[in-house]
């Protein structure tokens, strides 16, 4: 799990936290000792951070919302098997 390809595959789930408890250390555990590694991840937090706070300056339009959890709901209860 601890080479470099593995970490740099997860490194999106690491940073928005959605590994599992003993991956995220395990990553952590890598990033903390691979110099290149830190670096993608500094980078890769810094380009998701830039992108949450500019999203967050986005207004949606109104009833946006509402279409598209109509449109969900539809799809969600319609069978797609």
């Amino acid at each position: 799990m601890t080479s470099v390809g593995h970490v740099l595959d997860r490194l999106d789930d690491y940073i928005d936290g959605e590994l599992s408890p003993a991956v995220m250390r395990l990553v952590g555990t890598h990033l903390s000792s691979c110099d290149s590694c830190a670096a993608e991840y500094r980078d890769a937090r810094r380009t998701v951070e830039t992108v949450r706070r500019r999203l967050r300056r986005v207004a949606v339009p109104p009833g946006l919302r509402a279409t598209l959890h109509a449109v969900f709901r539809e799809l969600s209860s319609s069978d797609l098997h």
